[in-house]
């Protein structure tokens, strides 16, 4: 009896603690030492709780706080910012932590690295799996933490025509050349942004 009831109270605690790790307001933000697949669940996390954000407050609200690089939607790291970007279907930016400077301009025709049209191709991914999808391609982002270009995917999600997004730096080796430095600069200037209509 005694021995059951020291293997449940540890069973317990253990449960208690794995469930204690995986509150979203705990841990969003990945870290260096996170594995892949703990960087994917945390941008699963982040994600899940802007579209709550949203739906609680409303989309001036949500996008002001998405904006806000202190907010609760972004993290900084050494080299760069983590957090949300939200586009409208047609590929306008409203509001993106990592980002600021390219705030009103409209990137469905952005060209990654490796050639790929990759703002239009995470839209029609979404379009088809707006509960939540990881884009099949990759792009080459600043990785935060090292501030050396990494190869990174999204996680994307659909609400009220809205679309949250997040990036995840991948551990696999980089495919192409990562943009000029000076064109980084600028989107990640917040004066840079254009004026929203």
């Amino acid at each position: 009896m005694k021995i059951f009831y020291v293997v449940g109270m540890t069973s317990l605690l253990v449960s208690n603690s794995l469930l204690a790790d995986s509150k979203p307001s705990d841990n969003r933000f990945y870290k260096a030492t996170d594995s892949q697949s703990v960087r994917e669940k945390k941008a699963v996390i982040l994600v899940d709780e802007s579209v709550a954000f949203y739906k609680k407050n409303g989309k001036e609200k949500t996008i002001a706080e998405m904006k806000n690089r202190s907010g609760q939607f972004c993290a900084k790291y050494d080299h760069g910012y983590q957090g949300i970007s939200i586009l409208t279907q047609d590929g306008v930016v409203l509001a993106s932590c990592k980002y600021p400077g390219l705030v009103g301009s409209n990137n469905i025709g952005w060209k990654s690295p490796n050639g790929n049209f990759f703002v239009e191709d995470v839209l029609k991914e979404v379009n088809k799996k707006p509960q939540g999808v990881f884009t099949a391609s990759t792009i080459t982002s600043l990785n935060p933490i090292t501030g050396n270009p990494s190869a990174s995917k999204v996680y994307a999600k659909e609400e009220d025509g809205l679309v949250f997004m997040t990036q995840v730096v991948e551990d696999s080796p980089l495919h192409r050349t990562f943009n000029a430095l000076e064109d980084l600069e600028k989107a990640q200037d917040p004066k840079n942004a254009k004026p929203l209509k």
